[in-house]
């Protein structure tokens, strides 16, 4: 299991908000208009971070939290820059120890509330060792791309209500 944060917007600059924070090694950077294989170009600008992995669920969440804390500047940042911050938590279905389910705390809701973006759990499916000829899980490179070229991007199919 892994999370991804990402920041987008119609009006982002990506290359502007990298050179603010040049430690950030994105997973995923995309650009208004830039094509995307069999779908229309983009249309916003935006990049993915991959926040935490880990093999259980609750370890990824308490994980994700943290990571949300320590980037508090990144993402106030990102506001003030008009962009949308959102989380996409990958689950990889089939994998060992298989999680069937996921669950957040009032805090962690709150927390995220505070993102002005959405949370998605996306679900991959693996294939277990008996399937001859299959990888075990999708490459990373494979899900983050997937996970960029969602439709709206992940963490961004709900909307927070006002």
């Amino acid at each position: 299991m892994e999370c991804l944060l990402t920041i987008s917007g119609r009006d982002f600059d990506v290359d502007v908000f990298l050179a603010k924070f040049p430690r950030l090694k994105p997973t995923a950077c995309w650009r208004r208009g830039e094509p995307r294989f069999r779908k229309p170009a983009h249309e916003d600008s935006g990049l993915s971070l991959a926040l935490r992995e880990a093999a259980r669920w609750a370890e990824l969440r308490a994980r994700t939290v943290r990571a949300i804390e320590a980037l508090a500047p990144v993402i106030k940042t990102a506001h003030e820059a008009g962009a949308e911050v959102g989380l996409d938590f990958a689950l990889f279905v089939g994998a060992q120890p298989f999680t069937s389910s996921v669950s957040f705390s009032e805090e962690d809701l709150h927390l995220f509330s505070g993102l002005r973006g959405g949370v998605t759990v996306s679900a991959y499916p693996v294939a277990n060792e008996e399937t001859p000829g299959r990888k075990k899980t999708p490459s990373k490179s494979t899900r983050r791309a997937k996970a960029a070229s969602a439709p709206h991007g992940p963490g961004r199919t709900m909307k927070r209500r006002a």
